[in-house]
């Protein structure tokens, strides 16, 4: 089995305060849980969005890993959507749930 590429967006819902002092919070936790390439999203109030690149064998256990991790970084929060596009010897193939 040969490794895959994978892009993977996580969707996180969670409280906010009308200040945005925890922005740096936020940031600093999904840095601390290993997303140091992940690029992070405000866009929206109420959510965070997490978006970065990883590699591995096996992509299910890759998805895990990164919402355990995410998990970790954002315990307040919610997982709302995952989106995942893998890359390997036998095509591309997409995962997207919304929850």
């Amino acid at each position: 089995m040969t490794d895959l590429a994978a892009k993977v967006d996580l969707l996180f819902a969670f409280p906010v305060d009308d200040e945005d002092d925890d922005r740096d919070d936020i940031t600093d936790a999904i840095r601390a849980a290993g997303f140091d390439d992940a690029v992070i999203g405000f866009d929206t109030p109420g959510v965070v969005e997490l978006g970065f690149k990883i590699e591995g064998k096996d992509h299910e256990a890759l998805i895990f890993a990164a919402i355990d991790a995410a998990r970790w970084a954002l315990p307040f929060a919610t997982l709302r959507e995952i989106n995942a596009s893998f890359v390997s010897q036998r095509g591309p193939a997409k995962l997207s749930v919304s929850m």
